[in-house]
Order: structure tokens, then sequence, then C-alpha cells
């Protein structure tokens, strides 16, 4: 891949990453009013999502970090 590539997935992994966690604080905000059983479902898939991203944002990183 390219460096603009790189920089472009990066910017997407970031800006998919910082919604997903104001996603997750909101949903255990909700959690403890609406649905506790179905938003705590919700919740932890939206955790592994992010855990997903993170990983995914540390890769794209290490080859850009490559590329320059």
């Amino acid at each position: 891949m390219s460096k603009t590539e790189l920089d472009r997935l990066f910017n997407h992994f970031r800006q998919q990453l910082i919604v997903c966690a104001v996603t997750a604080i909101g949903l255990a905000v909700m959690r403890n009013f609406l649905l506790p059983q179905l938003l705590t479902f919700v919740f932890w898939c939206s955790v592994a999502y992010c855990l997903l991203l993170f990983i995914g944002l540390v890769i794209v990183t290490i080859f850009r970090w490559r590329r320059s």
C-alpha cells in the first residue's frame, strides 16, 4: 500500500474508533436506565469492535512508520 492509502486508512480507523468509543460510553450510561440485559450485550459488542479497531489502528501505524 502507498503512503497516502495508509494515511487514509489510518484516518478512517481513527474516526471509527472515536465514534465507537462515544457510542460505548453512551450505551454504558443508558444500560442503567433502559433494557439493561439487551444494552449490556450491545455494550460489550461495541467494546469488542473498539478493540478490533484499535488493533487495526496499531497495525496501520506500524506500516506507516515503515513507509516513512
